[in-house]
């Protein structure tokens, strides 16, 4: 004899049931998604982080660009704002 296994859930019957939980479950429900979903945004926030701080060390390490100090990065910024005055 086969054995039946329940239907997979959706989005849908998942919202649907939690919708249907006490307000206190209700939130924490959501709480633990949210926390969630923000490890997954700081996790991919992260990768790109670190990725563009090779890219950029490289580029220093290959001479492709050149750095300047702070102050003549604000003199240059200030020279130039003052043309489009």
């Amino acid at each position: 004899m086969l054995q039946s296994h329940p239907p997979e859930p959706t989005a849908k019957s998942v919202l649907a049931d939690a919708l249907r939980l006490p307000p206190d479950d209700q939130a924490m429900v959501a709480g633990r998604l949210l926390r969630r979903i923000e490890s997954a945004k700081n996790r991919n926030a992260e990768a790109a982080f670190q990725a563009t701080l090779l890219r950029r060390w490289l580029e220093m390490e290959t001479g492709a660009v050149e750095s300047i100090s702070g102050s003549a990065l604000m003199r240059k910024l200030r020279a130039r704002a003052a043309k489009k005055k």
